[in-house]
């Protein structure tokens, strides 16, 4: 039951949405050209008086406004029935016509001769005919200008979804390039290295040993949408061996990718964007620090890439900021709607992050 109702509101809203006062005066607008062609029939104004040839005029336009009011409502319900293109829509626009003209016409000799004499067969035929064409001619150019309109519609969202699409390209470039040299992150960094080489040379050549490593897989992402995954976990391994130098204990990670997995074709830098959230969201905050583990699985078909951390969890960890917005973006305009990137809990507490990308090997 309910679903005939929704059916009956959705009909109902798409013919008033159908039936505007545009078409509405445009049909009335034509009925009463039409109609004036009483007033210029031989002569009518010697033959009969003034008010008897203003009351002819008057009763064809009634006539004529019921039939292109009844055709206007039969193809309006066609229209809301069936939107979309084809045989089908054509066929019952056609039906449509012929319904419409033929109620109206009915109720126009009704309106206009009353109880009678009525006109001969081959008068209203010929007049059923001439409105048939003239109704068919105006559905005509309706449908044509409704599929312009519609082709100009999409060609429009189209462009629309492009530009999105391209500034989407360019935020995630621009959000490419801050996590590839982030100067608060190069600043610490250097600034680090400056200390340990007055307390601990050893750890001051690690660090900027891993600097170098983390600038030489980050740079060349610049000009690149996709690299390899060993190419994006070398990077966040460099990337998580300066801040565990720089965190001490606090941070602790761990990578499962098997050496296959490595040659697999990967959007570059979103996994280190996805690290770069844990360590933010989830183990900065936390007073105790915690645990990076990065684990890919992957089959015939399907790329699984995990970022777990014991972090403090979904306090602080909303799933809505700038950079996951980023990454799925990309996944959309990469992958289409195979791919995903999501967010649950994970045990015994912190974040998992997780992409699921259909399995594409790089070149």
């Amino acid at each position: 039951m309910s679903r005939a109702v929704d059916s009956v509101r959705r009909f109902a809203s798409a013919f008033r949405r159908e039936v505007n006062w545009r078409r509405t005066f445009a049909v009335t607008l034509i009925c009463l050209v039409l109609a004036t062609q009483i007033l210029f029939q031989p002569g009518i104004f010697e033959d009969y008086e003034i008010v008897d040839t203003l009351k002819a005029f008057l009763e064809y336009f009634a006539e004529a406004l019921l039939i292109g009011l009844a055709t206007l409502a039969a193809v309006t319900s066609v229209s809301a029935l069936f939107p979309g293109e084809g045989f089908l829509r054509a066929a019952t626009l056609a039906a449509a016509v012929a319904l419409g003209v033929a109620t109206g016409a009915a109720a126009g000799l009704a309106f206009r001769y009353g109880a009678g004499p009525y006109p001969n067969t081959l008068y209203i035929e010929g007049e059923m005919i001439r409105w048939m064409v003239l109704a068919g001619m105006v559905t005509l150019i309706d449908e044509i200008r409704r599929r312009e309109r519609a082709a100009i519609d999409a060609l429009h969202r189209l462009e629309v979804d492009r530009i999105a699409i391209e500034k989407q390209r360019v935020e995630a470039r621009l959000q490419v390039m801050q996590a590839q040299i982030e100067p608060h992150f190069l600043f610490n960094t250097l600034a680090t290295v400056k200390r340990l080489y007055r307390t601990d040379n050893t750890g001051g050549t690690r660090m900027l040993d891993s600097l170098m490593q983390y600038l030489r897989a980050a740079l060349p992402r610049l000009r690149e949408d996709e690299a390899t995954l060993g190419d994006e976990v070398d990077l966040i391994g460099a990337y998580l061996d300066i801040l565990r130098i720089r965190m001490g204990e606090r941070l602790r990670y761990s990578m499962q990718v098997p050496s296959e997995a490595r040659k697999v074709s990967f959007p570059s830098m979103m996994l280190i964007t996805l690290v770069e959230n844990a360590i933010k969201h989830g183990i900065a905050p936390s007073m105790d620090g915690g645990a990076i583990d990065v684990r890919v699985e992957f089959d015939g078909r399907r790329l699984q890439v995990d970022v777990a951390d014991t972090g403090v969890g979904f306090k602080a960890s909303s799933g809505s900021g700038i950079g996951l917005a980023n990454i799925r973006a990309r996944l959309t305009a990469i992958f289409g709607a195979g791919a995903e990137l999501a967010l649950f809990a994970n045990e015994p507490r912190g974040v998992v992050a997780r992409i699921v990308a259909p399995l594409r090997w790089a070149a």
